[in-house]
C-alpha cells in the first residue's frame, strides 16, 4: 500500500450502475473497502491480490495505530466477504459481495484481499457511464452514509456544467440505495436527522461539494422524498484542469479547456478567452477567476473583465490563493486533531466498559457468602465516605434486587471495595 500522502491523492472509479448498487456497510467497512478500490490502477485488466498497510490506513482516517484497531479492520474485511451488494437492473436480480478472499495473521498491520471477480465490469477499464473521484474527498468521513450521498451527487455533477445540479429521490427509494430496512427510521424526522442531515453537513464542509438547498417534498401531509441541490466549490484546489496550450482548432465547446470555457461564461471573446489561457495557462487563468469571483461577493466591480485582466498581469490571485490553501489545511489540521481526541476519547470509554463488565462479571462468579460479605464492606465504605442520603437509599433498594454492584454512581466505591479484598 502507498503511503499515506500517496493514498490521500489514489483515485477512487466506479461505474454509475455499482455507485446506485443497493447496500451498507459500516465506516470501518467502508474505509478498508476504499482503501481496496484506490489501490485499482487504471490499466488493470483483472483483479490483483491487494495488500493493504493497516497503519497507513488508520493513520490516513486518525485512528490510533494499535492491535484493537488492526482487529476491527480485519474484522470489517470478513464483514466485507458476506456484505450483498445488490446491482440489479430492471427483472434481472445480480447479487455479489465486495471481495472473494481475505488473508491476515491477526494482531499484524497487513491485509491481503481480492475483489469479487463479478464487479470486473463496474471497477475496471471504464470508458463511460463512470464516477471518479479523489479519496481524499472521503477520507475524514465519520458518518457512513456520507459517501454515499457524496457519489450519487457526484454522478450528476457533470449536470450543472460547472455550476448548481441536484438529485432528488423518494424516501423508499433512498432507503432501499443505502440499505436501511422498512422498519428502520419509519417516521421522516428520524431519517433527515440521523441519516439526511449529518451526512450532507459532512459534504459542505469537508469536500469540493457545497450544499446550497435541500427540499423536503411533501404527497399529501407526509415527506415522500427529498430534493438536494449542490454545486462545485470554487477554490484554486478543487479547481484543476489541463494547462495545456490552446490550439486553434479546438472550436467546439466541448473540446474548449476548461479555463477557455470559464472565461466564455465570465463575458470574454472567445478569441480573447484562447489568447488569454495561451498567454497566462490555464492554471492561473483559473485561478485568478477565483480571486476575482470571491472579490465580487464584498465588492462591486464596475467592469469585472478589466479587473480580471490586471490581476492576471499581477500575481493572478496567487497570494489570495495561498491564504485559501492555508486556511482549508489549517481547517483539515483542526478536523484531524478533533478526530483524534475523539477517538482517544471513544477509546478510554470503551476501556471503562470492558472494566465495568470484568468487575461485575467477577463480583458475579463469586459464592453468595463471598458477595454478602463485599456488599458489607461496601456499605461500610460509602458510610465511611462522603456518600449522601441518597446515595445509600440507592444502594439499599439495589442490594435488596441483587443489583447494587450495577449502580453507575456507586461504580468507583465498588471496584475499590474489590480491589482491596483481593479480587481484583
Amino acid at each position: 500500500m502507498a503511503s499515506g500522502d500517496e493514498r490521500k491523492f489514489a483515485i477512487i472509479k466506479k461505474d454509475n450502475d455499482l455507485i446506485q448498487a443497493k447496500y451498507r456497510v459500516g465506516l470501518h467497512e467502508q474505509r478498508l473497502l476504499y482503501a481496496v478500490l484506490g489501490a485499482i490502477r487504471t490499466d488493470d485488466e483483472v483483479f490483483n491480490k491487494y495488500t493493504i498497510d493497516l497503519k497507513t490506513l488508520a493513520q490516513l482516517h486518525g485512528l490510533t495505530t494499535n492491535n484493537a484497531v488492526y482487529t476491527q479492520l480485519h474484522q470489517a474485511a470478513e464483514e466485507l466477504l458476506v456484505t450483498v451488494v445488490d446491482i440489479s437492473s430492471g427483472n434481472t436480480v445480480r447479487k455479489t459481495t465486495w471481495l472473494n478472499y481475505v488473508e491476515y495473521v491477526p494482531n499484524e498491520a497487513q491485509l491481503k484481499v481480492t475483489i469479487h471477480d463479478e464487479l470486473k465490469p463496474y471497477l475496471l477499464q471504464l470508458k463511460r457511464n463512470y464516477t471518479q473521484y479523489n479519496l481524499a474527498a472521503v477520507a475524514n468521513f465519520r458518518n457512513s452514509y456520507s459517501i454515499r450521498f457524496y457519489e450519487l451527487l457526484k454522478m450528476r455533477q457533470n449536470m450543472g456544467k460547472g455550476g448548481q445540479f441536484y438529485i432528488e429521490y423518494t424516501l423508499a427509494e433512498l432507503k432501499k440505495l443505502l440499505g436501511i430496512q422498512s422498519h428502520e427510521y419509519k417516521q421522516a424526522t428520524d431519517l433527515r436527522a440521523r441519516v439526511i442531515k449529518p451526512a450532507l453537513e459532512e459534504i459542505d464542509t469537508q469536500t469540493d461539494l457545497k450544499i446550497i438547498q435541500t427540499d423536503y417534498i411533501k404527497k399529501g401531509r407526509a415527506i415522500h422524498a427529498i430534493n438536494i441541490v449542490a454545486e462545485p466549490k470554487k477554490q484554486r484546489m478543487l479547481a484543476l484542469e489541463d494547462p495545456k496550450d490552446v490550439t486553434p482548432q479546438e472550436s467546439q465547446s466541448d473540446q474548449r479547456p476548461k479555463a477557455v470555457q470559464a472565461l466564455l461564461d465570465f463575458g470574454f471573446s472567445e478569441s480573447e478567452a484562447r489568447a488569454l489561457v495561451r498567454t497566462y495557462k490555464g492554471e492561473k487563468v483559473t485561478q485568478a477567476l477565483a480571486y476575482v469571483a470571491e472579490k465580487r461577493k464584498t465588492q462591486e466591480l464596475k467592469d469585472p473583465c478589466s479587473y480580471l485582466r490586471r490581476v492576471l498581469k499581477g500575481d493572478g490571485g496567487e497570494k489570495w490563493a495561498k491564504e485559501q490553501q492555508e486556511a482549508q489545511e489549517a481547517r483539515q489540521k483542526r478536523l484531524f486533531e478533533e478526530r483524534q481526541q475523539a477517538n482517544a476519547e471513544a477509546e478510554r470509554v470503551e476501556r471503562e466498559r470492558a472494566e465495568i463488565k470484568q468487575v461485575q462479571a467477577t463480583f458475579e462468579a463469586l459464592e453468595v457468602d463471598e458477595q454478602e460479605a463485599l456488599l458489607d464492606a461496601f456499605l461500610d465504605e460509602l458510610e465511611a465516605s462522603d456518600a449522601n442520603a441518597f446515595m445509600l437509599e440507592r444502594f439499599h433498594k439495589a442490594r435488596a434486587k441483587g443489583e447494587a454492584h450495577r449502580v453507575p454512581m456507586l461504580y468507583a466505591h465498588f471496584k475499590r471495595v474489590m480491589r482491596e479484598h483481593g479480587f481484583l
